[in-house]
């Protein structure tokens, strides 16, 4: 099965930007927010609503998901939403945790994340989760996709 990489970057005027890549291989999923990371099955990943949406945005956001750049630092290119709009064309993002190696190299995984571990990942990212709505993320991106010239 071929490895694949998506992000989720959204840039405030007011506060740090928000990064969350996944990479999925072939049993696990590794996601990555703001330099922290875990490892997750399929199954935990699906049963987080708020993560999962965000997972399906990165995946209709990425360019490519089955190719990584390297331009000084592994990174790839995503539509990128600055202060909740969405911009028109694909930017190059650093891959924030990995961006000195390339992540398709690593081996797989041999087991998810501790719960313990999982649970402050979850605590931090519902924090960021509180100025986000992925169901609104998704409903702007369709309309930008979806307008008539």
């Amino acid at each position: 099965m071929t490895r694949t990489i998506s992000c989720f970057y959204m840039s405030f005027e007011n506060k740090n930007s928000l990064n969350i890549i996944f990479i999925k291989f072939e049993n696990y999923i590794k996601v990555i927010f703001n330099c922290r990371s875990v490892i997750l099955t399929s199954q935990q990943l699906i049963s987080n609503y708020e993560l999962f949406q965000i997972y399906l945005l990165s995946l209709v956001l990425t360019e490519d998901t089955t190719k990584i750049y390297y331009y000084y630092n592994y990174g790839i290119y995503t539509r990128i939403w600055e202060n909740f709009n969405l911009t028109p064309s694909y930017k190059f993002i650093n891959l924030e945790k990995t961006k000195n190696k390339n992540p398709f190299n690593s081996e797989e995984p041999k087991r998810p994340t501790s719960s313990k571990k999982i649970n402050k990942f979850m605590w931090i990212f519902n924090k960021w989760l509180v100025d986000i709505n992925p169901v609104n993320l998704f409903h702007e991106y369709y309309s930008n996709e979806l307008k008539f010239e």
